[in-house]
């Protein structure tokens, strides 16, 4: 390649030259020109970073909007909250709720009369002094409540709990119009918190709106799930965002991940493949759990062919058949009638089983035993998908017997209250 020096434009003042050169470099650098003029190019190859980094970023939410949406027509959405036995508020407290919320509208207005003038200290000391009320009167209401849902309040490490505990307390400044509004909303929140805040936390992944209509209209067409969340919706309308941040990017099994790639795996679609690495995190980890199930297991060998035998060691057996010479399954035949009717000191010789049989740790993922942060809600995506007939249910119950389950979860348990 020879330089070459070639007029762009003719009549630039001088003070535009610097941005007339930058401009033309980038429009022959995005067209695929090879330019010699490294210094130069600096801004303009900026520039194509940043829109290939945006073109990646853009082409992954597509991914998971196409996911979400496969997703949500599989599922159906989460499960409804079933008949949720009345939450008794504390005796005198709605009594009290008009007069805070008055205080409230009375700081606001004096604020907006006041917002081009002087800070109005007045102001602000009565902002403070009602966010001192509000805030033990939420700690009150929220210590009396709570221990009516034990499974979902005594979690270690779990946010969970400490996410139903802000809803809960969120009656105190929601204006609802009736004692019966105020209990019902807090009859509802371990509901979305459980089991509507991993489908939230994948619209927000897929880009659709998390404004209360639209998240709605997505999410479900079962009337009741729509009519409860119409109800918190209209009373909380930021709480759809508020249930999309419990699921951070540094949590390491997201449960839009585990919403999602179980689904993948038991309907099963494909996935796009700039989903994979994140597939493979959250399929891998299930595995580590032994709760994998066939169809995950085989949706993890799709993605890494080497998965499982990272998770569960070589398929020994049928590398006995190959190189003696047996039928295909006499080795792990042989190996399952010893694991069977020995003793129970084989160590390792179940994995050999599971791997050269291919049945893997379990057929149903049971969390209901399991401590931690977002078990509770792991532990509701696995019922949503037996109610959804994606997942068995485990022997001796039906479908509808694990739909019970699910609820039992977000039911308040009056005689847990009796105790305290």
């Amino acid at each position: 390649m020879q330089p070459s020096i070639a007029s762009i434009r003719d009549a630039i003042p001088a003070a535009d030259l610097l941005a007339v050169e930058r401009e033309e470099i980038t429009r022959r650098l995005l067209n695929g020109e090879q330019l010699l003029n490294e210094a130069a190019t600096g801004e303009a190859r900026k520039v194509i970073r940043r829109r290939e980094e945006d073109a990646r970023k853009e082409r992954y939410r597509a991914a998971w909007e196409h996911v979400a949406h496969q997703t949500r027509s599989v599922v159906g959405g989460p499960l409804a909250p079933g008949t949720l036995p009345a939450v008794e508020l504390p005796e005198g407290l709605w009594a009290g709720l008009p007069n805070l919320w008055q205080a409230q509208e009375d700081i606001d207005a004096r604020r907006e009369s006041t917002a081009n003038g002087p800070i109005d200290m007045e102001v602000i000391e009565m902002e403070v002094r009602l966010l001192d009320v509000q805030n033990r009167l939420s700690s009150a209401l929220s210590d009396r409540v709570l221990p009516g849902w034990p499974r979902l309040w005594n979690v270690a490490d779990d946010d969970t709990a400490e996410t139903i505990k802000d809803l809960v307390g969120g009656v105190i400044t929601t204006r609802t119009a009736t004692p019966d509004d105020a209990a019902r909303l807090v009859a509802l929140a371990p509901w979305c918190v459980v089991a509507v805040s991993p489908w939230a936390s994948l619209a927000d992944r897929a880009g659709i709106s998390l404004d209360p209509a639209n998240f709605i209209a997505w999410v479900s067409s079962d009337p009741e799930v729509q009519e409860a969340l119409h109800f918190v919706g209209r009373v909380r309308p930021n709480l759809f965002k508020t249930l999309a941040r419990m699921d951070p990017p540094y949590d390491r099994m997201r449960m839009s991940d585990y919403l999602a790639f179980t689904t993948a795996a038991h309907a099963p679609f494909d996935l796009p493949e700039e989903l994979h690495r994140d597939a493979l995190t959250l399929l891998r980890d299930i595995g580590r759990q032994k709760m994998l199930t066939a169809p995950m297991a085989g949706l993890l060998s799709t993605l890494d062919p080497e998965a499982l035998d990272d998770l569960f060691g070589r398929d020994i057996a049928s590398s006995a058949d190959r190189d003696l010479g047996l039928p295909a399954g006499t080795a792990a035949a042989v190996l399952g009638y010893v694991l069977e009717t020995g003793p129970s000191s084989f160590g390792t010789l179940d994995r050999v089983v599971i791997r050269a049989t291919g049945k893997l740790p379990t057929r149903f993922p049971d969390y209901s035993s399991w401590r931690g942060k977002s078990i509770r809600r792991a532990e509701a995506l696995v019922y949503t998908l037996v109610g959804a007939g994606l997942l068995e249910a485990p022997d001796g119950q039906t479908p509808a017997d694990i739909v019970d389950r699910a609820r039992a979860m977000w039911q308040q348990d009056h005689a847990a209250l009796d105790r305290i």
